[in-house]
């Protein structure tokens, strides 16, 4: 069991990452006036905007270096906080995609139905603008060899608070199955409740295709608003067997 970590300071752990024919390093994709940067804050943070650009996206995506077949659990975990200015509308993925060549937003909620730009993915979707439960809560989204799996807005006290620190995770099994868990932080990055010892929120069966082969990713994009559209990572974890890691 291998990890890829976005942990010193807000910068990419050094090294690069190989399986099987494959091999690279992190993607940055970063469209009109966006922006990828350390944010300065303690314990290292990565922050990325977009400013004012309809359409824009930010997208980082890690190697394609994770199969179902070749070994299991998957999972990931990730902090994230949100700041949309009022007047945007925008979207955030947070997940795997089969694609980390192209500035893509891997899926999307456009009047509360998803358009997938990828055609395997699995991952957290937040949708700010759209009327609830989409545009307040995070969703969980899949799409396996081109079809959309369900679209279920995560219950509970799981909607997203602007500014305020959650930790996503999500799991896939042998199956394809993606379990999802969310936890809300303090103001010291602790778990308030550890999403692992909470009942998953959702398990989207068949998730994704298991003989396809995933990448890392999370994205942004900005549909409409004059201001700024901004989150802000830190601790990202990326797992799973069959992942080969060389470098310091």
């Amino acid at each position: 069991m291998k990890d890829l970590r976005l942990l010193e300071g807000g910068k990419f752990l050094p090294g690069t990452w190989i399986d099987g024919d494959h091999m690279g390093d992190w993607n940055i994709h970063l469209g009109t006036n966006a922006t990828l940067v350390d944010a300065a804050i303690p314990g290292g943070v990565l922050q990325g905007s977009i400013v004012t650009t309809s359409d824009s996206i930010l997208n980082l995506t890690g190697p394609r270096a994770f199969e179902v077949d070749v070994g299991v659990p998957i999972s990931f975990q990730v902090d994230m906080n949100i700041t949309v200015d009022a007047d945007n509308e925008a979207s955030f993925f947070v997940g795997f995609t089969d694609n980390n060549t192209a500035g893509e937003m891997p899926m999307d909620d456009d009047g509360g139905t998803l358009v997938s730009a990828a055609t395997d993915a699995v991952g957290f979707l937040y949708e700010r603008g759209e009327a609830a439960p989409s545009g307040t809560r995070w969703q969980a989204v899949s799409v396996a060899n081109g079809t959309d799996g369900t679209q279920t807005a995560l219950s509970g006290s799981d909607a997203v608070v602007l500014g305020t620190w959650m930790r996503l995770r999500l799991k896939i099994a042998a199956s394809g199955d993606t379990d999802f868990y969310i936890a809300t932080l303090d103001a010291n990055h602790n778990e308030i409740t550890p999403a692992w010892d909470r009942t998953s929120l959702r398990t989207q069966t068949s998730a994704v295709t298991t003989s396809v082969r995933l990448c890392p990713v999370i994205a942004q994009q900005l549909h409409t608003g004059s201001s700024v559209v901004t989150f802000q990572t830190r601790n990202a974890m990326f797992r799973g067997n069959g992942l080969e890691v060389t470098g310091s």
